[in-house]
């Protein structure tokens, strides 16, 4: 059985952070999602689309129950897990600082309600207790380069961006996630063997990248400023890294050599950030 995934980026400054989701149509209705606009039982007219053995994955646009805020997925051919290829949807744009914001607005509605101690921890409420976002690793930086709602959100650590998905999920119906190394680089390459899905050819990478080379400002661009990979997928290469959900010890980055930037995880393991930024060289984009 083919798992139905989706994958939505996430941007975090000099990291960003992918969400993805995960939902399988239950045993007993193995048809369930013929009946879902995100999944088609007739070849799709146009556009990207990915053939499984339920229906045609086709893109699709969300949005954040409560408010007008809106991202669109993609659907990815599968990575081999466990012996299957298994598809999933990538978000067509890293997460904006309209998307983010929403979930921020949580941690000081907290801080409040701690402020007051109308929510505190105890033996009795602890099974009950609430969670909300965490401060921005760098906080003087509180999305410094956020010029428009469409920036990438920006600076928040793995643990906030693994609790965004995690809220989205509950707020949505739906299940994301951060997605894993294997299906960051499968939504990269874009059928691709190439140094960079654009090709091998650092000339052209103005059109799709935004990186040290290729970016006068000071700060990331807007999501979707350069040209998208062959699926659609845009700013996979430069503008702000991408958390994932795989760690990898130091051991394993060494020995593997492992083309990845790693970031220390809280003595836990290595966490691993995926297709450089706008601070990087473009060799580091890949």
């Amino acid at each position: 059985m083919i798992d139905q995934r989706r994958l939505l980026c996430l941007a975090v400054t000099v990291l960003t952070l992918c969400c993805c989701p995960v939902q399988e149509p239950p045993a007993q209705h193995p048809s369930a999602y013929t009946a879902d606009s995100r999944l088609i039982s007739t070849v799709p007219e146009s556009g990207h689309f990915v053939l499984t053995q339920r229906g045609y994955m086709v893109p699709y646009t969300d949005r954040i129950p409560g408010t007008d805020v809106t991202f669109e997925m993609v659907p990815v051919p599968g990575v081999a897990a466990r012996g299957q290829m298994q598809p999933f949807w990538i978000g067509k744009y890293e997460v904006t600082l309209a998307e983010y914001a929403q979930f921020m607005k949580l941690d000081g509605v907290f801080r409040t309600l701690v402020a007051r101690k109308e929510r505190l921890v105890s033996e009795e409420n602890l099974i009950d207790s609430v969670t909300a976002a965490t401060d921005l690793y760098i906080p003087q930086e509180r999305f410094a380069y956020a010029n428009s709602p469409n920036a990438p959100a920006a600076s928040m650590t793995r643990y906030g961006a693994r609790q965004y998905t995690k809220w989205l999920s509950l707020i949505s119906g739906r299940q994301y996630r951060l997605p894993t190394v294997g299906e960051w680089t499968q939504a990269c390459r874009a059928g691709t063997k190439t140094r960079w899905s654009f090709g091998d050819d650092p000339a052209v990478a103005d059109q799709y990248c935004v990186c040290r080379e290729t970016s006068s400002k000071e700060g990331p661009e807007n999501v979707g400023s350069r040209k998208p990979n062959a699926w659609g997928i845009h700013d996979m290469h430069g503008n702000v890294t991408e958390w994932v959900l795989d760690e990898r010890t130091l051991r394993d980055h060494r020995t593997l050599n492992l083309d990845l930037d790693v970031f220390p995880n809280q003595g836990r393991g290595i966490a691993i950030l995926k297709g450089g930024s706008w601070l990087q060289p473009l060799q580091q984009c890949r």
